[in-house]
């Protein structure tokens, strides 16, 4: 476990070491073999991944378990050469789990919610996982994935729908705010937080995962919830995936940004002299992928399902 978490955040020092022995092999400091362990570690790096949460391109792995994932990948590190030097490769984007509240903007076809989703579906326990869908503008319709897991079977979508109205899109919200609370004042005392308490007890504690598009159409109730759970979900059992585009100058979507992180944020990176990187999409996921991926989920939890709740 600690030597999976260190490798998932040494991501960040592996990019800075190849940076570091760019610098001495263009300066004619070192020749390219150099460059030969540090690679190798990335290489390394990435397989462990990968050998926990493939890409979508491959059948889904699912947590059979009761235990939570460590981390949740979603989205790829793009990382090419400058200055002179010329290296391509991709790395998968890796968040420690449960992450902190995440968010995207300027992102008409929903592509980071639906890819999050299909991770937390395949690697999360089925069996102890809430999912809560909300396209408050385009009537569901960004969550093309979702639909095909619609089923009145498949509990582990709050309500087994899109919610697309206000009232219900407020009752939603509350609900995740309420059981956060309860979380926050009541079950989690004693311990520093949902994980540490899901590390330390034999019975985890239920996860639920809010997934918000049309934050302009939301009420000023339903706003207040959504801060709660922005601000205090991580910590509390409550995910939050929310894009934040606003087409009204809505201060309250510029407020919510202090309590998330950016999807495609790489400010941490920007300090490298040779190599630039972009956080982007996984755009190798089709629809033919999606539609599979729903057919296996559907299959697995159907089987799975009776063990809700035990």
């Amino acid at each position: 476990m600690n030597i999976l978490r260190i490798k998932m955040i040494d991501a960040g020092n592996l990019l800075k070491e190849l940076d570091d022995a760019l610098d001495k092999v263009v300066a004619k400091k070192e020749p390219e073999s150099f460059l030969k362990p540090i690679v190798s570690r990335i290489e390394d790096y990435h397989k462990s991944i990968r050998q926990i949460q493939a890409q979508f391109t491959d059948a889904p792995q699912f947590n059979e378990t009761r235990t939570y994932p460590k981390f949740l990948s979603c989205g790829l590190l793009e990382i090419k050469g400058k200055n002179g030097t010329n290296m391509e490769f991709l790395l998968p984007k890796v968040y420690p789990f449960p992450p902190k509240s995440l968010y995207i903007e300027h992102e008409k076809d929903g592509q980071f919610l639906r890819e999050m989703l299909m991770r937390l579906l395949s690697s999360a326990p089925l069996v102890q996982l809430e999912v809560v869908l909300v396209d408050a503008l385009s009537l569901g319709g960004i969550f093309n994935l979702a639909r095909r897991l619609l089923d009145k079977d498949n509990d582990f979508i709050y309500q087994q729908r899109i919610l697309t109205e206000s009232k219900e899109i407020e009752e939603a919200l509350k609900h995740l705010y309420e059981y956060l609370k309860v979380n926050l004042q009541e079950k989690l005392a004693g311990f520093k937080d949902f994980a540490h308490y899901n590390e330390e007890k034999e019975d985890p504690l239920p996860l639920k995962a809010l997934f918000l598009s049309g934050v302009d159409a939301l009420s000023k109730d339903a706003l207040y919830y959504l801060e709660k759970i922005m601000r205090f979900g991580s910590k509390n059992g409550v995910l939050s995936f929310v894009n934040l585009e606003s087409e009204k100058n809505n201060k309250s979507a510029e407020y919510l940004k202090n309590y998330a992180e950016f999807f495609k944020d790489r400010t941490s990176f920007e300090r490298l002299k040779y190599l630039n990187m972009e956080v982007i999409n996984d755009h190798g996921i089709q629809s033919q992928h999606m539609k599979d991926f729903a057919d296996r989920i559907k299959a697995y939890y159907k089987q799975k399902k009776k063990l809700k709740g035990n």
